[in-house]
């Protein structure tokens, strides 16, 4: 059961690399991944379990391109929660939105506390406000969390 999801966790480490080293997680990464999620599915498990993971997709996705248009998250957060909702299917999809959402507040207080100590000058809502996280971290994060709570 566990080796089905080597290809997201796979995915999600080159996506965290991409979004440090370069702010932008690639398209190349993402929309190849969610297909690739959504046939494993379908090959796997059938119709049902396709259709499962397609929702898990649309939840995700979903949620996150809310986040996208109102400035909060970029394009590429977006396809990749897309990604991860493809492959962990419909019944994972909300306890990796609270996964991820508490790994987000974790490394969001992490960032704006380290950017705090380097620019004494900000106050601490100025430093928040400045601060743009590589929220692929929390995304990483939050799935791997949830992954292991399905295989262990």
């Amino acid at each position: 059961m566990y080796f089905f999801f080597a290809p997201l966790v796979v995915c999600l480490f080159i996506a965290v690399y991409f979004d440090i080293k370069t702010r932008r997680i690639p398209n190349w990464l993402t929309l190849p991944g969610i297909m690739i999620g959504l046939l494993a599915a379908l090959v796997v498990g059938g119709q049902s379990i396709f259709i499962s993971h397609l929702v898990g997709a649309v939840i995700l996705g979903g949620v996150w391109f809310v986040l996208w248009q109102l400035g909060m998250m970029g394009g590429g957060d977006q396809k990749l929660m897309m990604l991860v909702g493809a492959w962990l299917g419909q019944s994972f999809a909300w306890f990796a939105l609270v996964s991820v959402a508490v790994c987000g507040g974790f490394l969001a207080l992490a960032y704006t506390y380290r950017r705090h100590r380097q620019e004494l000058a900000l106050t601490w809502r100025q430093t928040f406000r400045v601060t743009r996280l590589p929220y692929s971290l929390a995304i990483a994060g939050g799935t791997i969390i949830v992954i292991l709570s399905a295989v262990f």
